[in-house]
């Protein structure tokens, strides 16, 4: 793959305890979705232990599990709340989904200048 993909830091919250990840803006998926590892630095021992979703990808359907907890894109807006998934494996990649993400944000892409555009909705 050539160039950047659309990322951007974000902060995880439960409770009292918080992580940073990176993040993929990523408008073919409808769930935010993170490796594991962030969930146990929020106190998350077990993903398992959320609602599982099933979801669809290229290389086939795998089982995401879903918390309530909130988030925060880097020095945009203020932390909301909303369903944030984990896989159960590591993966590679966060997702950043549209229903969460896209709901809360304006979001455009300028390709040739390699950033991204936010506006609170």
């Amino acid at each position: 793959m050539r160039g950047t993909q659309p990322a951007m830091e974000v902060t995880l919250f439960a409770g009292a305890q918080s992580t940073k990840a990176v993040g993929i803006f990523d408008s073919g998926s409808v769930l935010t979705i993170f490796s594991p590892e962030h969930a146990d630095l929020i106190g998350i021992d077990d993903v398992r232990t959320g609602t599982p979703e099933r979801i669809t990808t290229l290389g086939g359907s795998i089982d995401v599990y879903m918390f309530d907890l909130e988030i925060q894109l880097a020095g945009v807006g203020p932390r909301f709340s909303g369903q944030i998934g984990f896989f159960a494996g590591h993966s590679p990649r966060n997702i950043l989904g549209r229903s969460l993400i896209f709901d809360a944000f304006e979001i455009g892409f300028h390709e040739r200048g390699q950033h991204v555009n936010l506006r609170p909705e």
